[in-house]
């Protein structure tokens, strides 16, 4: 296995690991495998510099420490995420869909789920029968990207540089038109919010982290431009 494709597994892993606490209850698994892949994301941080990035992601290594109180945290999620209080300073409900964030109706299902939904068919992809979330919830469309993003490693491992690189630019697309369009408004309801410190640090970690790896794939399609040239 190259190195590339080592990046891009390590990738696939922090978007699959971050996209979990905001659809189920948290677990001490989960904070297990959060705890594994934050190191992925200090080191994007380091690379460039984000300093703010590297304090969110000690934040919540601290929230990670000791034993969870799995009960406490299920109340909280659902307190935060299940429509049972309503963002005070919105009055709307804290739902992780992209439609409620970018619709003037705040309502799921408008113009941004159709958009992902035809993107989702382009690479015949669909629901689990599980997942009983509109096609863009943050988890979806973290999913996507972690299909994605093992899709690249594959590509670099067989030197299939020409749709490693179409590839790359599909998810730079889809990153800029969707996921990093509305995060950051999410990021905002939950900060604002009287959840505990995980669900405020895990929020920004998300935000610093689709911000950078955004960059990131942006230098590493120039970078294998000029190596096909």
């Amino acid at each position: 296995m190259n190195t590339l494709t080592q990046y891009f597994d390590a990738r696939a892993e922090v978007y699959n690991v971050l996209s979990v606490p905001f659809y189920k209850e948290l677990t001490n698994d989960i904070c297990a495998r959060l705890s594994i892949v934050l190191p992925v994301i200090r080191d994007i941080a380091n690379f460039y510099n984000d300093e703010k990035c590297l304090n969110e992601v000690l934040r919540l290594e601290k929230c990670l420490e000791g034993d969870l109180d799995e009960n406490k945290m299920a109340g909280e999620f659902a307190r935060l995420f299940l429509g049972v209080n309503k963002a005070s300073h919105t009055g709307h409900t804290i739902t992780p869909h992209e439609s409620v964030y970018t619709s003037a109706s705040r309502l799921v299902m408008q113009k941004a789920w159709e958009e992902v939904y035809k993107v989702y068919c382009e690479q015949k992809l669909g629901k689990h029968s599980s997942f009983k979330e509109p096609e863009d919830h943050i988890t979806a469309e973290m999913s996507f990207m972690v299909y994605m993003s093992r899709k690249c490693g594959e590509y670099a491992e067989q030197d299939r540089f020409d749709e490693l690189q179409q590839n790359i630019g599909e998810q730079v697309s889809f990153l800029s038109y969707h996921l990093c369009s509305w995060v950051n408004l999410l990021d905002d309801d939950i900060s604002k919010s009287d959840s505990s410190d995980f669900y405020k640090s895990l929020s920004k970690v998300l935000v610093h982290f689709l911000s950078l790896d955004k960059k990131s794939l942006k230098d590493m399609k120039e970078d294998l431009v000029e190596i096909a040239v």
